[in-house]
């Protein structure tokens, strides 16, 4: 895919208001091609920051195709607390090209996005019979976290597929292709009711390891 897609960028222009508001905004013009014979969904377009010089600290991002700005996000990929790429997806048909305009900005965004993508990981409550949502566990080298966690692991999923990571000695990951399109975990829990599994829910294609 990198020899096949091609980002250009170009330098528009800045503007910064004065040193008592602290906001620095720079644009500049992204270029992309696909030289594939084929269309290209959910492409991944990827733009270094640090080959752009903004000469600020860049906490937001705008990107917009024509009139309609394209869901984004900024990533600090060694956590020094610069941002190091922005990235987005976007579609383009074969031997096409597609042109975005990209507002950085010294100033935080408050923007939020549609969820296409999901992750979770559960605490088995034998008491309550429930699983209650963790975002991190420490536990003893020696304890058993395979039996403490539902559904044995981490789970993530995007609107195509989800994967089920097993805190057991191989680390096996499961992977679950879905017929319907679209996120289920965060309501279902990974536990589908009767009631979600006549929806859908759970109708997956799995594939076992090991």
């Amino acid at each position: 895919m990198k020899k096949n897609l091609f980002i250009i960028a170009f330098l528009l222009g800045s503007f910064s208001l004065p040193a008592w508001a602290q906001k620095q905004e720079k644009t500049i013009t992204v270029e992309v091609h696909n030289n594939w014979n084929q269309a290209k969904t959910d492409a991944p377009v990827v733009v270094n920051l640090h080959e752009l010089h903004a000469g600020f600290k860049i906490k937001s991002a705008v990107v917009m195709e024509g009139t309609n700005e394209i869901p984004s996000q900024l990533d600090d990929l060694n956590r020094d607390r610069k941002m190091d790429e922005l990235a987005f997806v976007t579609n383009l048909p074969a031997h096409g090209k597609k042109t975005f305009q990209v507002t950085l900005s010294s100033e935080k965004g408050t923007k939020t996005y549609p969820e296409r993508v999901y992750a979770d990981m559960f605490i088995a409550d034998f008491r309550k019979g429930k699983h209650q949502r963790v975002q991190a566990i420490t536990v003893p080298g020696t304890s058993n976290i395979y039996s403490m966690v539902r559904p044995h692991g981490p789970v993530l999923e995007s609107e195509l597929v989800g994967y089920r990571l097993y805190f057991n000695e191989k680390q096996t990951p499961d992977i679950y292709g879905k017929f319907n399109k679209g996120l289920e975990i965060k309501e279902s829990q990974f536990y589908p009711t009767d009631a979600q599994l006549a929806k859908g829910f759970g109708d997956d294609v799995l594939r076992v390891f090991d």
